[in-house]
């Protein structure tokens, strides 16, 4: 049997060269799989958190105005009482509540609304986790379920023991000091003349 050749320092040089070239390769290819891993997992987390994702409700202002008395601002709550802010917000751009009258004012409420008239009555939200602070404007009950948007009402005062008996929507921003100045009687019942929506 022939006797191998000792390997010369360029050949030797060349395998050491050629193994470590091959060494670099393999490691290239595990960084490249686990980039693409990374990335195939973000991509996955990413779809995942769009598709879960909902966008906060928009948020509007109403601005009450009422004739000789002046403006006052209310924060509607879309994302406590979503129907009835909508139903709020239709009616108002229809003009339903233009020419309204205040019509009473008792038990720290002020009734606000046409006694005589009844839009589509909605759903109560009467579990939205809001309740009749001082400030705030509601819906009062129609029926067991329902409530009428055509009447609403703005407490002057807590009115926490009603607060399963209405609809809670918004909170009342600025004017409120305008509206504990009023005194409504049958002879002067203070009129609504527009309520103008503001998106924030």
């Amino acid at each position: 049997m022939a006797n191998k050749k000792p390997l010369t320092k360029k050949r030797k040089a060349e395998m050491e060269l050629k193994a470590k070239k091959e060494k670099q390769r393999k490691r290239n290819i595990i960084i490249i799989s686990i980039a693409a891993m990374v990335l195939l997992i973000a991509g996955i987390v990413g779809i995942v958190i769009a598709v879960n994702y909902e966008a906060p409700p928009p948020e509007y202002i109403a601005e009450i105005q009422i004739k000789d008395v002046g403006a006052v601002k209310v924060s509607l709550n879309s994302e406590k009482s979503p129907k009835a802010v909508s139903k709020f917000i239709e009616l108002a751009s229809k003009g339903a509540y233009n020419g309204v009258s205040v019509y009473d004012l008792s038990n720290g409420k002020l009734y606000c609304g046409n006694k005589e008239a009844s839009a589509a009555h909605i759903l109560g939200e009467f579990d939205n986790g809001l309740s009749n602070k001082k400030g705030v404007i509601s819906m009062a009950k129609s029926s067991v379920n329902t409530v009428n948007p055509a009447l609403f009402y703005i407490n002057l005062q807590d009115n926490t023991q009603n607060d399963k008996e209405a609809v809670e929507f918004g909170e009342v921003t600025e004017g409120l000091n305008l509206l504990e100045k009023l005194t409504v009687t049958a002879e002067n019942s203070p009129v609504i003349e527009k309520i103008a929506i503001i998106e924030k």
